[in-house]
């Protein structure tokens, strides 16, 4: 079973509150470590 190219994935941490604390995305590569994040500023 062949891996397709790339994997994306979202990842949000949210308070005690539920307020958005925290907003990434994930894009991993197979035979890679993490290639690239984007970490979404979130406006305090």
């Amino acid at each position: 079973k062949k891996q397709k190219d790339s994997v994306k994935f979202n990842w949000k941490l949210y308070d005690g509150s539920g307020k958005l604390m925290d907003d990434n995305d994930y894009t991993f590569s197979p035979g890679k470590a993490m290639f690239k994040l984007n970490d979404k500023k979130i406006p305090k």
